[in-house]
């Protein structure tokens, strides 16, 4: 409900933990205008939020997130707009200079929502972390209805184990690389943006990865893989 929305942001403040609202089933809702959609409506079958909230759609809900959130004092908080959006080539993560059978229309009209009731927030959002593919990677960045209000984009790369049998999880060293591809892009459409990298803290394992048949053949990342991630990312940019 709305009132435990606000005890669970008020708790977090307390702590100095903040959150990122995910948006993604907005931006993939089916609806000819995603704002008038009810994706976010209901979640695993619960409407208590947006039945609290008296929202009967995604726009109304995220207005009623958006006011609890801003209620709390000290609360942290971003929206995560999209994670890996599609796009005709999302089997590697990027577009080639088309919006066909994409769903970029949707972050943008999301994307510019948000800004227009909180301008104070920044919006997020994450692809796919491939390289070798310049100038084409990313350049959806370049070619989209992005509007200038999306002020953070990331990627997501996640190599551990570095196998050469299985050579698709890529490299560590590989991090850098795409961090500075990623960089040349948002620089060169002239929008000011800030850039993370989301590192990997799971076993592939747990997502039924091809090959990954235990823990032990793709294990969890060490505390020095952790730190060569981080630290790559760094070192090119």
């Amino acid at each position: 409900t709305k009132a435990s929305l606000q005890a669970w942001f008020a708790y977090d403040a307390s702590i100095g933990m903040g959150q990122a609202f995910s948006l993604k089933s907005v931006i993939n809702d089916s609806s000819p205008n995603v704002l008038t959609g009810t994706s976010l409506t209901t979640f695993n079958g619960d409407s208590n939020l947006a039945r609290s909230c008296g929202a009967s759609n995604n726009e109304q809900l995220i207005a009623c997130v958006d006011s609890v959130a801003n209620s709390v004092p000290g609360f942290n908080f971003k929206w995560y707009l999209y994670d890996e959006p599609g796009c005709p080539n999302q089997s590697i993560g990027y577009c080639q200079g088309t919006l066909a059978g994409g769903n970029y229309g949707n972050v943008a009209t999301v994307a510019s929502y948000i800004a227009s009731i909180d301008s104070s927030h920044q919006i997020i959002g994450v692809e796919v972390g491939e390289t070798g593919n310049a100038p084409q990677m990313y350049n959806w960045l370049l070619s989209s209805p992005m509007p200038v209000q999306e002020s953070m984009t990331g990627f997501d790369h996640y190599p551990v184990p570095e196998s050469p049998a299985n050579p698709g999880f890529g490299t560590i060293s590989s991090i850098g690389t795409t961090a500075s591809q990623l960089a040349a892009v948002v620089k060169s459409n002239g929008t000011p943006a800030q850039q993370f990298y989301v590192g990997q803290a799971f076993s592939w394992f747990q997502e039924g990865a091809g090959g990954c048949t235990s823990v032990a053949v793709c294990p969890f990342p060490t505390t020095a893989q952790l730190q060569a991630m981080r630290e790559d990312r760094k070192s090119v940019v």
